[in-house]
C-alpha cells in the first residue's frame, strides 16, 4: 500500500513540476502620459487620444497587466515573451481562455501573424456575455495579447482600432491612475474623496462604508441606455430583487431619472460581518458635460439611513 502511495505522490510531483516549469513568462509594460510620435505609423489610423478618450486605465504591481475600461468594454492587455507562430498562440489562448474558438486568422489591418478567438456565454434569453482575445506580434518583442470583455454584439471594428493604436502607439496615453482614489476624475470634474477610497477597477470605485459607484462614458445617448438596460437585466438575473421604482434625483447638477432596485445579497450576515444584506442600488443615464453616461451606485441599507452615502452624494441627491 505504501509503494502505491509513494507511486502516486511522485506522479504528483511530477506532475506540478511539469505544470510549473510550463509557465509562460510575460514582459513588463510601460505606460506614459506623452504620446510620441510613430514615423510607421499609417495615417488611416486614429490618434490614440481619440480612440482612448473615454476610457480609464489602471495596471498591476509588477506592470505585467493592464485594465482599461471604456464604452462599456473591459479590456486587458498583457505582453507574452514568446515569438509569434501557432504553438504559442494556443498556449496563450489556453491560459487565457481555454474554451474559446478560433474565429479569424491574419486579420487584414494587424501585424502578421495574428489570431482571433471568440467565447459567448448566455446570461438569459437576448443577453449574452462576449469575451474576445486578439493575439499578435509586437514590433520587437514578444506577442499582445487583447482581451475584450463586453455584452451582446461586439464591435468588431472599435476593438481593431484599439488593437492597432496599442501596437503603433504602445501605452503613451494619458488615462491612467494609481490604485488609490484620493481625487478622481469624474466626467471632467475633480471630485476629492480621501483616503478611503480606492478603484476596485478602472470606472469603479469604492469607499469604506461610504458607498460604490462604477460608470461608463459614450458619444451616443442610444449607446449609454442600452449599456444601462443591460446591467440592469444583469443585475434581475444575479440578484433577488425585492423592490423596482423609478425616482426623481439630480445627477451632476440636472434632473433626471434614476432606476431604484432594493435586493438581497446572497450571503449569510456573518460574512458580512454584521453588514445588512439588503443592497440599494441606483442605476442613471445621463448627458453630463458633453458625454453620456451610464452610471451604477450602491450601497447596503445600514450605511445611509434615509438618504444617501457620501460617496453617492459627490454625485447625486434625491428630490
Amino acid at each position: 500500500m505504501k509503494n502505491i502511495l509513494r507511486f502516486y505522490f511522485s506522479i504528483l510531483v511530477l506532475l506540478i513540476f511539469t505544470l510549473s516549469s510550463c509557465e509562460i513568462s510575460k514582459l513588463p509594460l510601460t505606460i506614459s502620459g506623452s504620446p510620441q510620435i510613430n514615423k510607421d505609423r499609417p495615417a488611416d489610423i486614429l490618434p490614440s487620444s481619440t480612440i482612448f478618450e473615454n476610457f480609464h486605465g489602471l495596471i498591476n504591481q509588477d506592470n505585467t497587466k493592464v485594465f482599461l475600461e471604456g464604452e462599456g468594454n473591459i479590456v486587458v492587455i498583457e505582453k507574452y515573451d514568446l515569438s509569434a507562430n501557432n504553438k504559442n498562440f494556443n498556449n496563450i489562448i489556453n491560459k487565457i481562455l481555454p474554451y474559446a474558438c478560433l474565429t479569424d486568422t491574419n486579420i487584414k489591418d494587424l501585424p502578421k501573424p495574428n489570431r482571433k478567438y471568440q467565447q459567448i456565454d448566455t446570461f438569459a434569453h437576448g443577453l449574452f456575455q462576449n469575451r474576445i482575445v486578439y493575439l499578435f506580434p509586437d514590433k520587437l518583442r514578444g506577442i499582445f495579447a487583447l482581451s475584450f470583455l463586453t455584452y451582446n454584439n461586439a464591435d468588431d471594428e472599435f476593438q481593431v482600432n484599439i488593437s492597432k493604436a496599442i501596437f503603433y502607439d504602445g501605452l503613451n496615453i494619458n488615462i491612467f491612475t494609481s490604485p488609490d482614489a484620493y481625487d478622481i476624475n469624474f466626467v471632467g470634474r475633480k471630485i476629492i474623496l480621501g483616503p478611503v477610497c480606492f478603484w476596485k477597477n478602472p470606472h469603479d470605485i469604492q469607499c469604506t462604508d461610504r458607498g460604490q459607484m462604477n460608470w461608463s462614458v459614450f458619444n451616443t445617448l442610444d449607446k449609454a441606455k442600452s449599456f444601462t438596460d443591460i446591467q440592469i437585466a444583469i443585475t434581475k438575473k444575479q440578484l433577488k430583487i425585492y423592490k423596482e421604482e423609478d425616482i426623481d434625483v439630480v445627477f451632476e447638477g440636472k434632473e433626471t431619472k434614476a432606476k431604484k432596485l432594493t435586493c438581497e445579497r446572497p450571503f449569510p450576515k456573518y460574512i458580512l460581518a454584521g453588514t445588512n444584506n439588503t443592497l440599494i442600488i441606483y442605476y442613471v443615464t445621463s448627458e453630463v458635460r458633453g458625454k453620456y453616461i451610464y452610471c451604477e451606485m450602491s450601497f447596503y441599507e445600514d450605511q445611509a439611513k434615509n438618504g444617501l452615502p457620501p460617496l453617492i452624494n459627490e454625485v447625486m441627491r434625491l428630490k
